[in-house]
């Protein structure tokens, strides 16, 4: 995620919310698991998995409203966590910054980041 921006079509556009949810996204939640992608070529092998592929896939403009609206969703389940875990107040800022997301993304503002795609196929034995 390190990788993320964010972006606006238009200079004078407000991104304060967009760049409160690229800060958020830029630090994992304390039980976020990274280790697969450390382990990635153990857990390949143990499923008996060859790496077919491993491509980095920038953002394209035409899914910007798609991925957008899905950012907005996991950001809303991210919410639903921290009322979960008793953090009220958390849950309660995050729901506001989603309401001003939904405006800023609706103005032409938008979240850059490159995807991962990791292709395996089954050993033929």
């Amino acid at each position: 995620m390190l990788s993320t921006k964010a972006y606006t079509t238009s200079a004078d556009l407000e991104t304060s919310a967009t760049e409160k949810l690229v800060a958020t996204m830029r630090q994992p939640t304390p039980d976020a698991e990274y280790r697969w992608i450390q382990r990635l070529g153990s857990v390949f092998s143990e499923h008996s998995l060859d790496n077919v592929d491993y491509d980095r896939i920038p953002m394209i403009n035409k899914y910007r409203t798609f991925i957008g609206q899905f950012q907005i969703m996991t950001y809303e389940e991210f919410c639903d966590k921290l009322e979960e875990t008793n953090s009220v107040d958390q849950a309660q800022e995050g729901r506001r910054i989603i309401e001003e997301l939904r405006t800023e993304f609706c103005n032409g503002s938008y979240i850059d980041q490159d995807y991962v795609c990791v292709v395996g196929r089954k050993r033929l034995e």
